[in-house]
């Protein structure tokens, strides 16, 4: 089983939880058949490929705010193979919102095939809008690895207002250049949110112009 922690999460940890915190559960499905394939670079930084894939099932959460938590789990219809990358491979769960301050989540996010865990990760994310997890398997743990399913065990630790959530989506960035180094993270995080934000943006239009 691969394991990420970071331990300095506690100082990351901005404010105290709200004391009427609400906890959502989201039952989430998404159907291998709908995986779109992705790449981009980020000038000066990486290259990758990836996928992308819409969830279905979401309930809405008006005004998310901070100290809430969010229990989600996503089932696929079969199984996927997330492939090796030649140096990380970027997982990202993205809870749609479009209004609202940045902020930071902490997580718990375990990969399984059938009822084994094969990948897990418990740190922090940054949040723009979205509520969004984000995580980078390296060297060794960036080998391929198939699942069937997911869960993601969120809270919001720092938010400076609220924000509405509408719909989720999941993406993995497979790295095509080089390793990065930890200053880089920063830059890697904000150009892969934003590449996913026009990804949202443009399925959107897409959306619109069917209607």
């Amino acid at each position: 089983m691969k394991r990420i922690h970071v331990a300095a999460v506690a100082a990351a940890v901005l404010g105290a939880a709200s004391a009427h915190a609400t906890n959502y559960t989201e039952t989430l499905s998404g159907a291998v058949g709908a995986f779109s394939p992705i790449s981009g670079t980020v000038p000066g930084y990486y290259s990758y490929t990836g996928a992308y894939l819409t969830l279905t099932g979401f309930s809405e959460i008006a005004a998310a705010a901070q100290g809430d938590t969010i229990d989600v789990t996503v089932t696929l219809d079969q199984p996927y193979t997330i492939p090796a990358s030649p140096s990380y491979t970027g997982l990202l769960l993205y809870l749609n919102g479009g209004l609202g301050g940045g902020g930071q989540d902490n997580f718990d996010w375990t990969f399984y095939d059938g009822a084994t865990p094969v990948v897990n990760m418990d740190t922090l994310s940054t949040t723009s809008g979205d509520v969004t997890t984000f995580a980078i398997l390296y060297p060794p743990q960036n080998g391929a690895f198939t699942f069937t399913s997911f869960t993601d065990d969120i809270t919001i630790t720092s938010m400076p207002g609220t924000v509405d959530l509408t719909g989720a989506a999941f993406e993995y960035d497979l790295d095509t250049s080089s390793v990065p180094e930890p200053a880089t993270w920063a830059l890697m995080m904000a150009g892969v949110f934003g590449l996913g934000g026009l990804m949202r943006a443009r399925r959107s239009r897409e959306a619109e112009q069917a209607i």
